[in-house]
């Protein structure tokens, strides 16, 4: 009895020690990738002030971004350090994208290993964003790889063979292998659906985006032996998950272990798990940077250990390298870019004495009037007038899109380098960093519709958010799709609140930057011809070549956006500063927006749009169709008794 106990504990030990042996092992051979990600960064070299949580405090800027990367590179050295696109566009050290390309020559510097293209480095034309390349790609030992799989550039065209010229001198691939720690990986990189379309002066053309990653994930399947792929997707998970472009890309591509989601500025606290697939997105401007780590499984897919993301604040020292190169390219910026209009980036050009101006981020979620919205679209409106366009005939309207503000004021002194980063996209004719003014007319109809793309498309399409000067409406939330707007009225003076009728067949004009107009006029095509707004010169035809509607200023140059705000700025009173302040008119609201809730009948009806009588009848039509079918049923049911009878 004693030996067969004995025997059984030996065995008993023996398999103990064999398990943990086993275990052992396994851990000791378990392979593990630690990953540190960014996106939509658009130029935000420096730190700026942000409210969070009811404080305001200091964030961001690439001087901690890279105090980041070393810590996470000293705890280990083989963390994979990727960037999901829209590295430009957002602050003065893009103005000078084609020259120095300090971005991404930055990026280089602290070891990225891949990056992909978002559709605001297409902002500046093919000729700038070749030179960006072309610059960057200049030190090819240090040079993240450059991932797209679904960019076309076969075109024989100017635009195509001018970009192809960078795209080639800096490299570039569909995907690339990194190894990381013994863990082979490999990235592409995707611009996504709604991507493509915000780059409306993108000449390219683009393929499927979830047929070039099926594509490409099929080629790196049979061309290579992998532990994990990875997309950069300057896609989006948006505002509705279950239903958002990666979420879906995820679902129609299984084999990708990880989506690093770029382009919607969604910051998922949490990480989005789509079966075996991590979906990662940690905002924009680069507020927060994301980490996370993945160990691989028996299964050979990977397991999520750890995701955060880490807010860029004072707890993270800014590295003093970085912050003397951002000095030299301010330096730069003031010589070169600003000085053509005799300013320079910390000029103090306004005081905001208290005013809460909405963010960026309010101006997308919120779907009413807004201070900023009032406050840039009547400095468009101002300094248009004071052009020897606007002094011949002066402009009704203006109009600034939610899709073209990047930048709000905060409290305090408002500088040069603010007003720009408000209004910071795009590129003129001249080839000077900034999108014009331009100069359009539309009737009192168009006018009404473009307030109907606000009311009923900007849920949908938060980037067509409008804000107004000079024309109001009220719309109805509860009324039918594209009849909305109840009423729309005129209210020509600036800084006064006043009404007259709205004529429909009058031609008003209008103030918009480039870029608007071009998806003003976009909108008859997009809708399929249910709405319409057509851009006009000042005899009622429709305008063909948009350049000839760009407004310059009394010395013959482009009027930017941000420089029209800039000047509004200076024409305000002195305070007991002694600077320019915003006037106590931007700190409440003038119904240019009205919401009105009701369910009142009268008021789910009032002026309502062609659309509604279309549906009514329609469905009228219907229920007429729908009584006759039935009384045909009973009429033929009464007739077979009749005659069974």
């Amino acid at each position: 009895m004693k030996k067969s106990l004995k025997w059984i504990i030996a065995v008993f030990s023996a398999l103990i020690v064999t398990i943990t042996f086993s275990q052992n092992i396994y851990a000791a051979g378990e392979k593990s990738v630690d990953i540190v990600f960014s996106h939509d960064l658009h130029s935000y070299v420096e730190d700026y002030e942000k409210s969070v949580g009811g404080n305001q405090i200091n964030i961001g800027g690439f001087a901690r971004l890279k105090t980041f990367i070393d810590e996470k590179r000293r705890e280990n050295p083989d963390v994979l350090v990727v960037d999901g696109g829209d590295i430009v566009m957002g602050t003065l050290p893009q103005v000078l994208v084609d020259t120095e390309a300090f971005e991404l020559k930055m990026l280089a510097s602290f070891g990225y290993d891949a990056i992909t293209i978002g559709n605001h480095e297409f902002d500046y034309g093919a000729k700038a964003l070749s030179d960006m390349y072309s610059v960057a790609g200049r030190d090819k030992a240090r040079r993240p790889a450059l991932v797209i799989c679904n960019i076309d550039l076969n075109q024989n065209d100017e635009y195509t063979n001018t970009l192809k010229e960078g795209l080639t001198a800096y490299g570039y691939s569909d995907y690339t292998i990194v190894e990381k720690g013994g863990v082979k990986i490999a990235i592409l990189g995707v611009l996504g659906y709604d991507a493509i379309k915000c780059a409306p002066t993108c000449k390219l053309t683009f393929i499927d985006p979830v047929e070039a990653v099926k594509s490409t994930v099929e080629k790196i399947k049979a061309n290579e032996d992998v532990d994990m792929i990875m997309c950069l997707s300057h896609s989006g998970t948006g505002f509705e998950l279950g239903k958002t472009e990666d979420e879906l890309l995820a679902k129609a591509v299984p084999d990708l272990d990880v989506i690093i989601s770029a382009h919607s500025h969604t910051v998922l606290n949490e990480q989005v798990t789509v079966g075996d697939t991590v979906i990662a997105s940690c905002g924009s401007y680069g507020m927060y940077t994301g980490e996370m780590k993945l160990t691989q499984n028996e299964s050979g897919r990977w397991n999520l250990d750890n995701y955060n993301l880490r807010l860029m604040d004072d707890s993270v020292a800014k590295d003093e390298d970085v912050l003397a190169a951002i000095e030299d390219i301010n330096a730069a910026i003031d010589e070169i870019y600003l000085s053509k209009f005799d300013l320079k980036a910390e000029d103090v050009i306004a005081y905001n004495d208290g005013i809460a101006f909405e963010s960026v981020d309010d101006c997308y979620d919120i779907h009413t009037e807004a201070k900023l919205g009032n406050l840039l679209s009547d400095a468009y409106r101002y300094s248009a007038n004071k052009t020897p366009t606007g002094q011949n005939t002066r402009f009704d309207v203006a109009v600034t899109p939610a899709g073209t503000i990047r930048g709000s004021f905060p409290v305090g002194n408002i500088t040069t380098a603010k007003a720009f980063e408000a209004l910071s996209l795009g590129i003129g004719q001249d080839g000077v960093i900034g999108y014009p003014l331009v100069s359009l007319f539309l009737t009192g109809s168009e006018l009404k519709t473009m307030c109907e793309v606000d009311a009923s498309i900007s849920d949908l399409m938060r980037s067509a958010r409008l804000y107004t000067s000079g024309i109001c409406f009220e719309y109805n939330p509860h009324r039918m799709l594209l009849s909305k707007v109840s009423d729309a009225w005129i209210s020509s003076p600036l800084l006064e609140e006043s009404r007259s009728e709205l004529d429909n067949e009058k031609l008003y004009r209008v103030v918009t930057d480039y870029y608007s107009m071009s998806m003003l006029s976009a909108v008859t095509e997009m809708s399929k011809g249910l709405l319409s707004i057509v851009p006009k010169d000042e005899n009622g035809n429709a305008i063909e070549d948009f350049n000839s509607a760009i407004i310059y200023d009394e010395n013959g140059n482009e009027l930017k956006a941000w420089i029209a705000v800039a000047d509004y700025f200076k024409s305000f009173s002195q305070g007991s500063n002694g600077i320019s302040t915003i006037p106590s008119y931007y700190d409440s609201y003038h119904s240019r927006k009205v919401v009105d809730s009701s369910f009142n009948p009268v008021k789910l009806f009032k002026n309502s749009s062609k659309f509604f009588y279309i549906f009514m009848v329609i469905i009228i039509t219907l229920i007429l169709l729908i009584v006759l079918i039935v009384r045909a049923i009973i009429k033929n049911k009464h007739r077979k008794k009749i005659l069974i009878g």
